[in-house]
């Protein structure tokens, strides 16, 4: 598996390719201006998973807001790779404190999001009628 750091040159209509189109095109200035970080993750060219986060550099803080692994690779260790390249590259910064949120019934991503650090801060209900 290679990770590129960057923006996908990809433009195939795919769910994928997509998202981490819309996702990295949205964060694109952000990136440009440090305000971003983003990793596209490949098997054999590829593109199977991508992750983004917005990046406060004055409070060093960070939050990661998208994080995507193609259904048919999941559980191969694609997301953990992208969110440790992630993570390093934050830190490699001095950017600590990272964010993020997660669905309550992601049993998978609770998983990975726990074995990297991550613990609960709060929890946010709904209502709908």
């Amino acid at each position: 598996m290679f990770i590129d750091a960057g923006m996908a040159d990809y433009y195939d209509e795919s769910r994928l390719l997509r998202l981490s189109r819309d996702s990295l095109n949205n964060g694109q200035n952000k990136v440009e201006r440090g305000q971003g970080v983003s990793y596209c993750a490949f098997v054999d060219e590829e593109p199977v998973g991508y992750i983004y986060a917005n990046v406060n550099g004055l409070d060093q803080r960070s939050f990661i807001t998208s994080v995507y692994v193609r259904e048919n690779r999941r559980g191969q260790g694609i997301g953990r790779k992208l969110m440790e390249a992630l993570i390093d590259r934050l830190e490699s910064t001095g950017i600590m404190d990272v964010g993020l949120a997660v669905t309550a019934t992601n049993e998978g991503a609770l998983r990975l999001y726990e074995s990297l650090g991550f613990n609960i801060q709060r929890y946010v209900m709904r209502r709908k009628r």
